[in-house]
């Protein structure tokens, strides 16, 4: 048999893979290792951000609401730089001044006063009327006009030559008692009332410094203000 009878093996040649072709395998391989892996969690600084600002958000809205309910439920009386009840008597619905001398005239003309305070402070209505009655021997206006506490001065207020704020009207004297009222000083009282009913909170407002004699005349703080309570059944207006 000669050398050219024979026949040749067949050659097939495969193409090089072009460029393209060299990306799209190593992108595909990538994304195939990507899968496999787990994500990672957030970091712990980022965990920690996101609470901070939930938590922010829902303190605005909670300070929002108490906002809006005290503005929407609570009458209020505003006091200008110069000491003037902005709101006044009018706003709250409340009677004219007219000077009273007589217990019951006291009470006839200041009651819904108090019951304005009671509604800003907590405190129960038979304690301030005995507070304010105590405070000026039911009669009024007084050496400090309308000043309904006796609230000592503060910035802003017109005084007396003792030290006293001067009030032209119930309205601005309504004004000053809330000033005073929502100091520091005074935090226990309406706790007191709503524990142990107004008997309780007369006692914290005599133990107080309200008063430099504490409303006792038997080191009792507060046995005045239940007697002027008793007295004239200032328990009546707390319903």
């Amino acid at each position: 048999m000669s050398d050219t009878s024979r026949q040749q093996p067949r050659i097939t040649l495969i193409p090089a893979p072009t460029d393209t072709g060299k990306r799209l395998a190593i992108k595909l391989a990538e994304q195939a290792q990507a899968a496999q892996q787990p994500r990672k969690p957030w970091p712990w600084v980022a965990r920690i951000a996101m609470t901070l600002f939930l938590m922010l958000c829902l303190q605005c809205s909670l300070i929002f609401a108490a906002q809006w309910i005290n503005a929407t439920l609570t009458p209020t009386v505003a006091l200008n730089a110069n000491g003037q009840a902005l709101a006044g008597a009018q706003a709250l619905n409340l009677p004219a001044p007219q000077p009273v001398s007589s217990a019951p005239d006291f009470l006839r003309l200041l009651v819904p006063y108090a019951r304005a305070a009671s509604q800003q402070t907590g405190w129960p209505v038979s304690v301030i009327l005995a507070q304010w009655g105590q405070e000026h021997g039911w009669q009024l206006p007084d050496f400090d006009g309308w000043n309904l506490g006796n609230e000592k001065a503060y910035a802003g207020q017109p005084i007396t030559n003792s030290g006293f704020c001067i009030a032209a009207n119930p309205a601005i004297g309504l004004a000053q008692y809330l000033h005073v009222a929502a100091l520091p000083y005074y935090d226990a009282i309406a706790p007191a009332a709503r524990l142990g009913g107004p008997d309780a909170a007369a006692r914290a407002l005599g133990a107080s410094p309200w008063d430099a004699g504490h409303y006792t005349h038997d080191n009792n703080p507060g046995d005045d203000l239940l007697s002027q309570m008793r007295a004239y059944n200032l328990y009546q207006y707390d319903h």
